[in-house]
């Protein structure tokens, strides 16, 4: 063999990989883009050598985006990493923002970590974590209610 042929193929394999990592990231730098927001390729690559979902990730930010939720890709990767799910983390947010609910994302965060299955908590709950935080330094220690029970402060 030639040493242009042996280059042609070097070159070929090289740009078979880069096509196959690119499609990888294609789809969700896609949703965002198309969602009107910038991510670029190389911090959605940056996720995967972290051993974080992107797909996850801009899942949960694009539905944060639309519910006007101030989030960043930091803070719902660092909650990844931690074991937790950004996606019931932003629904539980879109819940307590559409109750007009003063939450903080660390509290909704802290609720998700500590093993509280969100979609079955009752928004009320963060009202009241949030005014035990606001006045004395305390988080509520009970277990948040479910939704539609008649007691909603613990």
């Amino acid at each position: 063999m030639s040493l242009s042929t042996i280059v042609f193929i070097g070159i070929a394999i090289v740009v078979f990989i880069q096509s196959l990592t690119m499609a990888y990231f294609m789809r969700p730098w896609t949703k965002a883009l198309l969602s009107g927001l910038r991510i670029p390729l190389a911090r959605l690559m940056g996720m995967k050598l972290r051993n974080v979902s992107p797909e996850i990730i801009v899942d949960a930010y694009i539905k944060a985006h639309h519910a006007s939720i101030p989030l960043t890709l930091e803070q719902l990767e660092s909650h990844y990493i931690a074991g937790g799910n950004p996606n019931r983390v932003v629904d539980a947010l879109i819940k307590t923002h559409a109750r007009n609910i003063p939450v903080s994302y660390e509290v909704v965060a802290k609720t998700d970590l500590a093993g509280f299955d969100l979609e079955d908590i009752d928004p009320e709950y963060f009202r009241k974590t949030t005014i035990n935080t606001a006045n004395h330094g305390l988080e509520s220690t009970s277990a948040p209610p479910a939704a539609g029970t008649l007691e909603t402060h613990p």
